[in-house]
């Protein structure tokens, strides 16, 4: 996946990042360095030995499995990540963050485990939680819910890691806030995002989750390969062009399966070209080969090649000018997962320019 870059609301499953966030709250507060982009902090990832969903956030599906879940804002019961703003200037006790870390690791092991009991172990009884889903919206949770959602979660083999990005004081006393990036996948399903767990000790001293909000969240196990691509030094109008690029398979592949990459051409005024890379779609491997295929346009102006349904999986996009940003939409058919589509920004483009579809 070449261009793309994912700049939406929650619902879309872009927020902005939780550890600059932090950083723009530690200068102002005059306790840390002036404010800088986030580069990647050391990792807590789940064993190599071990092998979404996580619901996703948007993509109009959500497995049962890691629903998006967010803490609710109860000020009687548990501290929520959302309290203040979840994370709090100042630095945290050595003690503090190391129990929290501690929490983390045991956290990421009991669900490469698959051991329910050591999970919900981990978990405060004044724990609440907020689910959310695209077609359900937000449902809050105590701890009893809770465990009976997660449960679900423990029924298939599943792939957590954690990667601490920051540990800073929680809104609410007494509370530690960790963000992190979670990666989760079971089966064909895999998605990562921004979460933070609040922290706090209970009544015997030991680290518990009082909270836990997962603040974004996309498909896939790895990072995003779709960047953004800047289309505003173009001379208007724009000409865009379609194809899905297949390569040939080897004469004695024995496949019914054969995806392809769906490619744009951009042209300008000026005659200048820009090549730029959507994603993967699925089809059958035909013994009419084809390495290009043009994708014709629908009446309105869009391109959309949503493939074929082949061994357990249809995925494709569509794509189509959304003000001044060239917009792609992953759409995807999963037997495990179910139906599902998440929105990235392909291009920006000049300010008010016509675009074309051909």
């Amino acid at each position: 996946m070449g261009t793309l870059a994912l700049e939406f609301p929650l619902e879309l499953r872009i927020v902005p990042s939780l550890t600059f966030a932090l950083a723009l709250a530690l200068a102002a507060c005059g306790k840390g360095p002036p404010a800088q982009a986030p580069t990647a902090p050391p990792a807590t990832t789940a064993p190599a030995a071990e092998t979404d969903t996580a619901p996703a956030v948007e993509a109009d599906t959500a497995p049962a499995a890691d629903a998006d879940t967010a803490p609710a804002a109860d000020a009687d019961a548990a501290p929520t990540a959302e309290a203040d703003g979840g994370l709090a200037a100042g630095p945290v006790a050595a003690a503090d963050e190391a129990a929290a870390r501690a929490l983390v690791a045991s956290w990421v092991k009991a669900q490469n485990d698959g051991d329910f009991a050591a999970y919900m172990g981990l978990y405060d009884a004044s724990f609440k939680g907020v689910k959310r889903t695209a077609k359900v919206g937000a449902t809050e949770y105590d701890l009893a819910a809770w465990r009976a959602d997660r449960e679900k979660m423990f029924s298939a083999h599943m792939e957590v890691a954690a990667e601490i990005a920051a540990v800073a004081p929680g809104g609410a006393p007494g509370t530690t806030a960790v963000s992190l990036v979670q990666r989760w996948r079971s089966g064909k399903y895999a998605d990562h995002g921004q979460k933070v767990l609040m922290v706090r000790a209970d009544a015997g001293g030991v680290a518990k989750i009082v909270g836990e909000e997962m603040r974004t969240s996309e498909r896939g196990w790895e990072d995003s390969k779709i960047k953004p691509s800047d289309l505003t030094g173009m001379k208007a109008p724009l000409t865009l062009h379609a194809v899905v690029e297949r390569k040939q398979p080897p004469p004695d592949a024995m496949q019914d399966c054969l995806a392809g990459t769906l490619r744009l051409t951009v042209e300008d005024a000026a005659g200048g070209k820009l090549a730029l890379e959507v994603g993967i779609v699925t089809g059958m491997a035909l013994e009419d080969f084809r390495a290009l295929t043009p994708v014709a346009p629908g009446a309105g102006g869009f391109y959309e090649e949503l493939g074929e349904f082949c061994a357990g999986l249809g995925e494709g996009w569509r794509v189509e000018k959304d003000g001044d940003v060239l917009v792609a939409t992953d759409v995807w058919n999963d037997e495990d997962t179910g139906e599902g589509k998440e929105r990235h920004v392909l291009a920006q483009l000049p300010a008010r320019a016509a675009v074309k579809f051909e």
